[in-house]
């Protein structure tokens, strides 16, 4: 009887035991994949990042709107321009030959001279050329030739070439040019005179001068300008005065 008492203790313990190790079995969180040797279950990669390189597609463009007019099938009205394009243009169409109202042509200008002159120099023809600066500063030259007729200074007939630089000063008075000038350089005379049976030719050179006056207009919306000429040339009897019409051409 002792022995049958006191193992009964010793089973209920047993049970006990057995019944909580159930309890806390069926209580224990399931166990890791480490532990029970299934692969592990980690989260999708992340998704590849964006290469600078490769800018963002730009977003779609929106359909332009239409106004009413045209959905309509309206005529449009068009503005008139501006005061500031017609002024331009106003500017634009004022210019004559390349001369605009109130500036002075500085283009290289060239022109021929015919006209006559008194003290046996007669008939006359000869070329300019030259520019005006834009402080209306004129630089050139001309050059003129004569048909000295009979009598005269040498007592036959003869025939003078002069040629030199020129230098003066435009004013514009418009619509026309005022050009105050002097030039300077040699005259070449060639004479020839007979006396009954016995003739007699020479040369002979001189140095001269020739200030004078040209008025010159320029002809609108061309390049060609016109204009007249009046000249003191200090010729041996002289001085002798010059008029010639002059015309030719800016470029």
């Amino acid at each position: 009887m002792s022995y049958t008492t006191a193992a009964m203790p010793s089973r209920a313990r047993g049970l006990f035991r057995s019944a909580a190790f159930a309890v806390a079995a069926l209580l224990a969180p399931p166990a890791l994949a480490g532990e029970t040797g299934a692969p592990p279950q980690l989260p999708p990669p992340p998704p590849p990042p964006v290469s600078p390189s490769q800018p963002p597609a730009p977003p779609p463009k929106a359909a332009p709107a239409t106004t009413s007019a045209q959905s309509t099938g309206a005529p449009t009205r068009v503005m008139p321009a501006s005061s500031s394009s017609s002024s331009s243009s106003s500017s634009v169409s004022s210019t004559d030959g390349g001369r605009v109202e109130g500036e002075i042509d500085t283009r290289w200008a060239l022109a021929g001279m015919i006209g006559f002159a008194t003290d046996y120099l007669d008939f006359g023809m000869g070329l300019r050329g030259g520019k005006t600066l834009d402080n209306h500063l004129y630089l050139g030259g001309s050059m003129l030739y004569h048909f000295v007729g009979g009598g005269g200074y040498y007592g036959g007939s003869a025939s003078v070439f002069y040629i030199g630089p020129e230098a003066g000063y435009d004013f514009d008075l418009k619509p026309v040019v005022l050009r105050v000038y002097g030039g300077l350089g040699p005259a070449f005379f060639n004479y020839s005179a007979c006396a009954g049976n016995v003739c007699a030719s020479g040369s002979d050179t001189r140095f001269v001068v020739w200030p004078g006056v040209s008025v010159l207009w320029s002809i609108p919306d061309s390049a060609w300008f016109i204009g007249g000429d009046v000249r003191f040339v200090s010729v041996p009897g002289g001085p002798s005065v010059g008029f010639f019409f002059t015309g030719g051409m800016h470029f």
